[in-house]
């Protein structure tokens, strides 16, 4: 019961806040918090197991029995093994800071909708991480890609954020479709070959032999399979070429997007490739495809994050460039890596997005880095958490960045010195565009007041907490010339083998500090080039306006697939249209003659059986009038058919 009270709690709430909270906004808030509180109790009093018993052997909780076989039945369970308590006690920890956070950004008459938006969010993304097979895990997924839809489109009145909430649902359910296809081919090889109709993860880890020893198109089924999983990965984690929804997804509140795109739903695809990384690791080629992938994507995300003015768009492309990294690491065989990074990012970026909320709110809905500046003044708390947040994601000692992004530094250097060689050049753009926007917004030249205006203790408190966790976390693991502490790693070995670093301490140190070096050098530019505003911008806008314009739009790839798929559609669209006048006749006389049918025939039949028993009826309404002599002589009358036919029979004229 412990387990499934952790997807209640919320789910339930969801529903009392949607049919109550409306009329009760304050109720609807605290509903909410509340309820995330007691599921991230239970998450950490379940998750005591792993720490008391050394075995770390998973827990189990069959919620249903959905069909009864002869072999086998097949059961809907939960089940919480480290990945899975890792991943909830994020999305319930950082979900719950986000929560509070809200009730001081969100407007009060807005509270029943959304926290019950948001709850239903948090509850599937559970069911997703609890889930021990893929069709449950496949219906959380789904469930979190509909709620942000509701999520990013919460304020609908905007045409914008309409069209933002649905690019995303579309751009998903693309996606998705590669994970659709690749559950049908597991379950119809296990069927044939086992007469086993199951998805859980364990079977298909005990029967993998049989996707290895099967191949299509030249390939192994096992590549195929990681491939049309990844095809899910780059749609939910936002990779190249399917990242084109995140961006525009930050039409939704701020809260939203903290939650949605730092600790939760975005990381979800790194979560499917370490659950399935048994699948992974034995198609070197679907491997290669993940890191590169994860690495172009990181620098795509890094470059497009310079020159943009949103501040949201900015931390929307650092959000996709980390993702990046995750998926980098994945594809290196580093899973640990990969969820140590998604736990410290999930902190950190949080954390920025936060505070880029309280600036957005101070500044009256302004997002406009341009006319933003000297904010450190009237925003110091802001200002110096954004300073934590930054600190951490840009890689400096001792924040938790510093670790998580070495790790996978390392790790990568041991398997590809090229990729190694971008994954720098990447952590110098990560610096400069985030310090970049740092300056933007607190220090470069005064550009409007801010009257008066104090951020409240209930958006201020988790912010401090985050900040605090963007420094903790990182100490979870450290490299071994800072005491070698691997608690994070004592976890996750009960599912992977945690591979003994084969660099000795003078390079882990030179790594670190080359680095450290990278990360210097992008602030140092950012603060020279922007601290007295975003001059260096209109420079490299007029000395290189193409350069400029590239990056400011996505190096043309949302353009490309507008072009393509939407606005004059792809080649076979096109010649279809120039048929218009006459496929417009056809369907017109199609429709008439349709029309017609509909009316005389099918309405006809229709009336017809409506008359029959409103004719008789009428008839029966005459003959039950009231009026004692109408009995009589409906009586009389049936009296005399009676005796007629008598006559009749008796006289031999009827048989």
């Amino acid at each position: 019961m412990n387990l499934l009270s952790i997807v209640l709690y919320p789910l339930i709430s969801s529903l009392l806040i949607r049919m109550w909270g409306g009329k009760n906004p304050k109720l609807a808030g605290w509903l909410g918090c509340v309820s995330i509180v007691l599921s991230f109790v239970v998450t950490v009093k379940v998750g005591l197991h792993f720490f008391i018993n050394s075995s770390l052997e998973p827990i189990s909780h069959n919620l249903l029995t959905w069909a009864i076989l002869p072999s086998h039945a097949i059961l809907f369970s939960l089940k919480m093994d480290v990945l899975s308590f890792v991943m909830s006690l994020l999305i319930t920890g950082v979900g719950l800071l986000i929560h509070i956070y809200s009730l001081g950004y969100m407007k009060k008459k807005e509270y029943g909708r959304y926290f019950s938006y948001l709850n239903l969010f948090i509850a599937l993304m559970l069911l997703l991480v609890l889930s021990d097979q893929l069709l449950m895990m496949f219906i959380g997924w789904e469930g979190v890609g509909f709620c942000s839809f509701l999520l990013i489109g919460f304020h609908f009145e905007s045409h914008k954020n309409m069209n933002a909430a649905k690019k995303a649902f579309v751009v998903n359910r693309i996606g998705d479709l590669g994970i659709f296809l690749a559950m049908m081919i597991i379950l119809a090889v296990l069927v044939q070959e086992k007469q086993l109709w199951s998805l859980a993860f364990e079977d298909i880890r005990t029967h993998l032999d049989l996707f290895l020893t099967k191949s299509i198109f030249g390939m192994s089924l096992a590549t195929v399979l990681c491939l049309l999983l990844f095809i899910g990965v780059c749609g939910k984690s936002a990779q190249l070429p399917l990242y084109i929804w995140l961006p525009d997804a930050m039409a939704g509140p701020t809260p939203v997007s903290a939650l949605i795109h730092a600790a939760s739903m975005v990381t979800a695809g790194i979560y499917l490739m370490c659950r399935l990384s048994f699948l992974f690791d034995v198609s070197h080629f679907a491997s290669e495809v993940v890191m590169w992938v994860g690495i172009i994507t990181a620098l795509f995300g890094s470059t497009v994050a310079i020159f943009q003015r949103d501040i949201k768009k900015v931390l929307a492309f650092s959000t996709v460039s980390q993702l990046g990294y995750m998926t980098l690491a994945c594809g290196v065989g580093a899973y640990a890596v990969a969820m140590f990074h998604v736990v410290v990012h999930g902190a950190f970026k949080a954390l920025l997005f936060l505070c880029a909320g309280a600036v957005i709110k101070a500044s009256q809905g302004n997002q406009d880095v341009y006319q933003m500046g000297g904010l450190y003044k009237d925003l110091p708390w802001t200002h110096a958490m954004f300073w934590v947040g930054a600190l951490s994601l840009s890689g400096f000692f001792p924040f938790a960045g510093f670790f998580s992004k070495d790790l996978i530094l390392s790790h990568v250097h041991e398997h590809h010195l090229f990729v190694f060689v971008l994954a720098m050049i990447g952590v110098l753009l990560t610096s400069f565009y985030i310090f970049r926007l740092l300056y933007l917004v607190f220090y470069s030249g005064k550009k409007r007041d801010l009257p008066g205006y104090i951020t409240p203790w209930v958006m201020k408190a988790p912010m401090i907490v985050l900040a605090f966790l963007a420094i903790a976390l990182g100490f979870l693991w450290t490299p071994s010339f800072l005491g070698s502490i691997d608690l994070f790693p004592q976890w996750m070995s009960s599912l992977y083998m945690i591979p003994f670093s084969t660099h000795s301490l003078w390079f882990e140190i030179g790594l670190s500090l080359l680095a450290l070096l990278f990360s210097a050098v992008g602030l140092i530019a950012a603060r020279k080039l922007f601290v007295h505003g975003p001059i260096a911008d209109q420079w490299i806008k007029e000395k290189f306006p193409k350069l400029y314009q590239l990056l400011l739009h996505q190096y043309y790839i949302e353009e490309f697939y507008y072009k393509t798929f939407v606005h004059d559609g792809p080649p076979s669209n096109r010649k279809l249209s120039q048929d218009t006048a006459f496929t417009n006749s056809l369907f017109h006389f199609i429709s008439v003659i349709k029309g017609m049918f509909d009316r005389y025939v099918i309405d006809g039949l229709v009336h017809w059986f409506a008359w029959i028993p409103q004719f008789l009826g009428s008839i029966y309404a005459r003959i039950q009038d009231g009026q004692i002599q109408t009995y009589i002589r409906w009586i009389t009358m049936a009296s005399l058919i009676v005796l007629f036919y008598w006559f009749l029979w008796v006289s031999g004229m009827i048989a």
